[in-house]
C-alpha cells in the first residue's frame, strides 16, 4: 500500500496536470460535431449539443432512467465481488480456484471497457448499455446455478459478468454526455454516482443477511439476476434525446 501511494504521487500527480481540458481552447471540436476546426485563441464554433444544467437533468425522466437501472445493476456488482470468495467455498471451490475466478472477473472487465468503449462510437449507446444489464443478468445466472449445474458454468459467468460490468462503464459516461451535454458534466455525472452507491451499499449486506438466514447464496444471485431484468427494461425505456441547435458563432 505504500508503494502504491508513493506510485501515485510520482506517476499519477504529474500524469494529471498534464491533462487537457475542453478541445476548443486548442482549436478542435468536441469528438462527433462537423464543422470547421476552431482557431485556438478565438470563439469557438457552437454545432447542436446539448447542454442542460444539474437541476434540469434531474427533473428530466432520462436521467432517473439511466441512473436507476444502473443502481440495480450496482446491487450486483458489488456484492459479487465482496461475496464471490465466500459464495464459491460454500459450493465446494477451493481458495486457490477461487481467487482465480475472483481475479478473472475485474481484468476480463478490461476487455469490456475497450470493447464497449470502441462500439459506443459506432452504435447506438442506449442499446449497447442494454447489452451490458443483458451480459450482467446471464452473467449472475450462471454465477447461481453454478452450485447445481457444475463448476463449469464458472468460465461462461467470468466472461458475461466481466464484459458486462466493464461494458456498462464507458456507455455510462458517453450515454450521460450525449443526453446533457458537457457543461454540467461533473455534477450530473456525480449525481448518478450517488445513486448508484446506494446499490453498492446495500447490496452486500443483504446478501450476508441471506445466507446468515438461509445458509445459502443461491436465492440472492437469481433476485439480483430478477433486478438487472428490471434494469434492461428501464434503460430500453428511458426517452430520446431532443436536441436543440445553437446559433452559429463565427471565429
Amino acid at each position: 500500500m505504500i508503494y502504491l501511494g508513493l506510485g501515485m504521487w510520482i506517476v499519477g500527480l504529474p500524469l494529471s496536470l498534464i491533462v487537457r481540458h475542453k478541445p476548443e481552447k486548442y482549436g478542435y471540436l468536441p469528438d462527433g460535431d462537423q464543422g470547421k476546426i476552431a482557431v485556438a485563441g478565438t470563439t469557438p464554433l457552437q454545432g447542436t449539443e446539448i447542454n442542460i444544467n444539474a437541476r434540469q437533468a434531474l427533473r428530466n425522466r432520462a436521467f432517473w432512467h439511466i441512473s436507476l437501472a444502473l443502481l440495480l445493476q450496482s446491487l450486483a456488482l458489488n456484492t459479487v465481488v465482496v461475496h464471490v470468495m465466500p459464495y464459491l467455498s460454500t459450493i465446494g471451490v477451493n481458495r486457490a480456484y477461487s481467487s482465480l475466478v475472483a481475479s478473472a472477473v475485474p481484468i476480463t472487465s478490461i476487455c469490456g471497457r475497450l470493447g464497449f468503449g470502441w462500439w459506443g462510437d459506432r452504435a447506438n449507446k442506449l442499446r449497447l448499455m442494454a447489452i451490458a444489464l443483458t451480459l450482467t443478468t446471464l452473467g449472475l445466472l450462471f454465477f447461481g446455478w453454478s452450485a447445481f449445474g457444475g463448476l463449469w458454468l464458472l468460465l461462461p459467468f467470468i466472461i458475461c459478468f466481466g464484459l458486462g460490468w466493464g461494458g456498462s462503464v464507458p456507455i455510462r459516461v458517453a450515454l450521460l454526455r450525449e443526453y446533457f451535454g458537457r457543461s454540467s458534466f461533473g455534477t450530473i455525472h456525480g449525481f448518478t454516482t450517488g445513486v448508484m452507491m446506494f446499490g453498492n451499499v446495500m447490496g452486500p449486506p443483504i446478501a450476508g443477511w441471506v445466507f446468515d438466514t438461509w445458509g445459502s447464496y443461491q436465492i440472492i444471485w437469481f433476485i439480483f439476476a430478477g433486478l438487472t431484468m428490471v434494469s434492461i427494461a428501464i434503460i430500453a425505456t428511458t426517452p430520446k434525446i431532443v436536441k436543440k441547435s445553437n446559433p452559429m458563432a463565427n471565429p
